[in-house]
């Protein structure tokens, strides 16, 4: 798991899940207000890709048991797709 930098929390800190399939969906809604770190989970079997509203299978890959931190505020949507089927996704935010 990526390293986390403690001191950019200060307010409230939330992990849950998502599960992604075939159809672009939101990863982390609704972000938390202030948010300032979103770390992505892939607890599938499958990649998961990762990017914008118009996401296909081309976006940044996330293979099975990776995760990456991103730091974004509130107002950045991140999407997700698999391949096929469906993959257990989980997120933790802070703010």
């Amino acid at each position: 798991m990526a390293r986390l930098d403690i001191d950019v929390t200060n307010i409230y800190f939330r992990s849950s899940r998502v599960y992604i399939g075939t159809t672009p969906a939101i990863i982390g809604t609704p972000a938390l207000s202030n948010r300032k770190f979103l770390t992505i989970i892939n607890f599938g079997t499958a990649n998961l890709f990762v990017g914008s509203s118009g996401l296909t299978i081309t976006g940044y890959p996330y293979y099975p048991g990776q995760s990456d931190t991103l730091r974004i505020g509130p107002s950045v949507r991140i999407f997700g797709i698999t391949q096929s089927g469906s993959i257990d996704v989980r997120y933790q935010e802070g703010s």
